[in-house]
C-alpha cells in the first residue's frame, strides 16, 4: 500500500540522515575536505560539506513528501472516479433489468 512504501522511504531517509552523522562523528567530512582535484570545485571543509550533505537530504524529505502528497491526492480522486462509474453501472444495470432507458443529456 502506498502508506507502507511511504513507512519504507522514511525509514531510508532516516538510515540517510544517521549515515551522515556517523560520518560526521568520525571526521569523515573533514578527510574528504582534504582531497583535492584539479579543474573541480569541491567544498573546501570538513563542515561544507556536512551542509552539502543536509541540503541533499532536506531536499529528498521535501521532494518525498510532495510526492506521496501527489500519489495520494491521485489515489483518493481515482477511488472516488471509480466509485461514481460504480454507481453509474449499478442504475444501468437496473434500467436494464426494469426495461427503461433515461440517457441523459450532456452538459
Amino acid at each position: 500500500s502506498l502508506f507502507h512504501r511511504m513507512n519504507g522511504e522514511f525509514m531510508c531517509l532516516g538510515f540517510l540522515a544517521l549515515t551522515v552523522w556517523i560520518l560526521d562523528q568520525i571526521s569523515f567530512m573533514d578527510m574528504l575536505a582534504n582531497i583535492r582535484i584539479s579543474g573541480l570545485s569541491l567544498p573546501r571543509t570538513g563542515h561544507e560539506y556536512l551542509e552539502l550533505a543536509e541540503e541533499v537530504h532536506i531536499r529528498l524529505f521535501v521532494a518525498m513528501v510532495f510526492y506521496f502528497a501527489l500519489a495520494l491526492r491521485a489515489a483518493r480522486g481515482s477511488n472516488r472516479y471509480l466509485q461514481d462509474l460504480e454507481q453509474m453501472r449499478g442504475t444501468w444495470v437496473a434500467q436494464l433489468k426494469a426495461g427503461s432507458f433515461e440517457i441523459a443529456e450532456a452538459d
